[in-house]
């Protein structure tokens, strides 16, 4: 009797470790071959404000900062604001005052180049703007304080 109390217990664990093993090269395989559909994310969950600092990303585990930057208190853009590349390079780089373009950007092309850089007053371009190639190298430059 212990014998077959025994047998059946082996008969038990083995069926269901198969089963899990199973499982386990299916889930390997999935994540091997076309890609799984993932949860609908909520914007609302890609957004962080810690104090006046406003952090968005692109992934709902937070690893990837899309945005970030400083808030007034009026929940408006307010100084220094840096937009990332998915991989983490600096792609754009402005400043703001109450929620108004004003102070220095840059702006960088996906190779990482230079693409233009230059000041803003109340919203407008102001002063000489430098425009650059796709490589890089300086194209061409334009005052917007001669009109």
């Amino acid at each position: 009797m212990k014998l077959v109390w025994i047998f059946f217990c082996y008969l038990l664990i083995w069926g269901c470790s198969d089963s899990q093993e199973k499982e386990e090269s299916e889930t390997k395989e999935n994540t091997k071959g076309a890609p799984q559909t993932e949860k609908p994310v909520n914007p609302e969950d890609l957004i962080e404000v810690v104090g006046n600092t406003y952090k968005e990303y692109y992934d709902a585990a937070k690893t990837k900062i899309k945005f970030e930057g400083e808030q007034d208190e009026n929940k408006e853009r307010h100084g220094k604001w840096v937009y990332y590349s998915e991989a983490g390079n600096e792609m754009n780089t402005s400043h703001y005052k109450h929620g108004v373009l004003h102070g220095f950007m840059q702006v960088r092309r996906p190779n990482g180049a230079f693409y233009y850089h230059g000041d803003f007053i109340d919203g407008e371009r102001s002063g000489l703007w430098k425009f650059y190639d796709e490589q890089g190298k300086f194209s061409y430059e334009k005052n917007y304080d001669a009109k």
